[in-house]
């Protein structure tokens, strides 16, 4: 995913820490489909963060929960989100104005994260910034047809 982004971090002035946890349980995904939405959080909060600044990526397994997960989160060094718009950054077409965003980015990325029995969360971390959790299950739900 950081070999995506290409220059984008260097052009920014921004480094990109990972803080990958080992031995992470396999997580049952379409892998292209989670590339594409942490390429989307690591992109947004390179583009929301100061030059001279860090993003970090975190992934980690939660296993303490009754649905054990692999936890993903991208934190940015940026201003953060208003509080009046936390509510809305899921929402299809919601942009404060990024030049060439369509509003759509966070909203296909928290489709495919659903898609896949997770979750997507946003909030604004105690030291500034944005933080994105993205929480996928070890094991996908068993769906059950019914038929007539």
């Amino acid at each position: 995913t950081l070999r995506s982004l290409g220059t984008l971090p260097v052009e920014r002035g921004v480094e990109v820490v990972l803080e990958v946890e080992e031995d992470l349980p396999l997580v049952p995904v379409d892998p292209d489909q989670i590339q594409r939405v942490l390429l989307n959080l690591i992109q947004n909060a390179v583009e929301a963060t100061p030059s001279g600044s860090v993003v970090r990526v975190r992934a980690y397994a939660a296993s303490e929960e009754e649905r054990p997960a692999v936890v993903f989160q991208v934190l940015d060094s940026g201003p953060g989100i208003a509080p009046e718009d936390l509510s809305r950054v899921f929402e299809p077409f919601f942009t404060k104005g990024k030049i060439g965003g369509t509003g759509l980015g966070l909203y296909v990325s928290h489709g495919i994260v659903e898609r896949h029995g997770g979750e997507l969360h946003v909030a604004n971390a105690a030291e500034g910034g944005a933080v994105f959790t993205v929480r996928l299950p070890l094991q996908r739900l068993d769906v059950t047809e019914i038929t007539g």
